[in-house]
């Protein structure tokens, strides 16, 4: 959920702090996104949705960001994927 301030063209702007554990996990560029996590092994497995424009504002491309959940090997994380139809109607109101 970052907005990039910048109109600059033709220039690289890292937006991930430099580190040995610094990385982009999940990306996506829908509105309203749903993200599901799976945490735990075997039969302690725990899944969790989380809607990230609830949890998360918007913010400068130079934030630091935001923790959703301590990390794990035993992270899985995937977008709820939305039903795509054949022929979708703009919602007017």
């Amino acid at each position: 959920r970052f907005k990039i301030e910048t109109t600059t063209l033709k220039s690289k702007f890292f937006f991930i702090k430099e580190g040995k554990d610094n990385r982009v996990e999940m990306v996506t560029t829908e509105a309203e996104p749903l993200l599901i996590v799976k945490t735990g092994k075997g039969q302690l497995v725990r899944n969790a949705k989380f809607k990230v424009n609830n949890l998360v504002e918007v913010m400068g491309w130079k934030a630091a960001g935001a923790k959703l959940t301590e990390y794990s090997k035993t992270i899985e994380m995937e977008w709820e994927k939305k039903e795509v139809t054949d022929n979708p109607q703009p919602e007017l109101f």
